[in-house]
């Protein structure tokens, strides 16, 4: 004995989830921060070049200063290399994103840059630098990815 077909089907629930996650997901990437940065990435090219930089690192400290107008940011960008050479890599996105002087406290109380980031990168104030360290792996690890190492 057959049983009678059931008088709707799941189909058009599954249709309609479907299109509410594709709509969800462009809608994500269209506001994605990271994805914005990646389209500057000529001029953050540009301003790596200009100071010695890593490009990772300009695109790690641009997504700390999206918000920053471009002439405002290549300004942070120039005053970095200072700071990375005083403080190590970390602790200077932390004197620029967060707290001067917890950094500078942090590397006085140390040896070395180096030395001072393990002991200051547990505090909440180190924050920013977790972040910029966080950020620059990604846009390096992403770079490498499209060039193929």
């Amino acid at each position: 004995m057959t049983t009678p077909r059931a008088a709707s089907s799941s189909w058009p629930l599954i249709l309609g989830l479907a299109t509410a996650f594709v709509a969800a997901f462009m809608l994500l990437r269209a506001n994605s921060n990271f994805l914005a940065i990646e389209r500057e990435a000529p001029a953050l090219h540009a301003l790596a070049r200009q100071h010695d930089l890593a490009p990772a690192m300009v695109f790690a400290l641009r997504e700390q200063a999206v918000a920053l107008p471009p002439a405002d940011f290549a300004a942070l960008v120039a005053r970095f290399p200072q700071l990375v050479r005083e403080l190590g890599e970390p602790l200077a996105a932390v004197a620029m994103f967060g707290s001067p002087e917890a950094a500078r406290a942090a590397r006085a109380q140390a040896t070395d840059a180096e030395a001072a980031w393990q002991q200051a990168r547990l505090l909440p104030t180190s924050v920013p630098g977790v972040r910029f360290l966080l950020m620059r792996d990604r846009f390096a690890g992403r770079a490498a990815a499209r060039n193929g190492n």
